[in-house]
């Protein structure tokens, strides 16, 4: 992240008993990460609830955002909007595990720290929108890819590489198949 997030840290103290309802709009440079296959395009919005019982604090919202990102099947670029609901538990640093192993369970999921009694929002709401991005990205659900002998995109234009009755040399044994089973 280029920027510096000092500015979406929640102080503890500000929270008052029956919780304190947030709605932010941040720059989509905050949410810049270089492991993912996308860039954030447009601000970010942010709708969350954040309430506190003893040490633990929870964290539910919803987020809207828009991507720009390639398409699996054809690599054209395109953008991608998307609503995504979250929830965080946030615990005290000091009530965290030790260092050691430790199985995770469902709940663990969801967690984060806190310290100095104050949370940062911004981390869990990057992790929801990367977690939001379908591990497969299609600019159609009906995208027709690339040829993969000449590399024609196929929603534009049909390049002929392959015609009906042409069958992959490694493939023909099922077509005598075919053909025995119909007599």
């Amino acid at each position: 992240m280029k920027n510096n997030p000092s500015d979406l840290w929640i102080d503890i103290s500000d929270i008052p008993e029956k919780g304190l309802n947030l709605e932010l709009m941040k720059d989509a440079s905050f949410f810049e990460t270089e492991e993912a296959d996308f860039r954030v395009t447009k601000p970010v919005s942010i709708h969350c609830n954040i309430t506190k019982v003893g040490d633990e604090i929870y964290v539910r919202g919803k987020i809207s955002f828009t991507i720009e990102t390639n398409c699996s099947r054809c690599l054209v670029s395109f953008t991608l909007s998307a609503d995504q609901e979250f929830k965080v538990t946030y615990l005290s640093a000091t009530m965290r595990p030790s260092d050691e192993e430790t199985e995770l369970t469902r709940r663990d999921m969801h967690v984060s720290c806190y310290s100095n009694n104050r949370l940062d929002i911004i981390l869990p709401v990057r992790d929801q929108i990367v977690l939001a991005v379908p591990i497969k990205t299609l600019c159609a659900p009906d995208c027709a890819g690339l040829c993969s002998v000449c590399g024609q995109n196929l929603n534009i234009k049909r390049c002929g590489c392959y015609k009906s009755e042409e069958i992959n040399p490694g493939l023909s044994i099922l077509k005598e198949l075919k053909l025995r089973n119909n007599r």
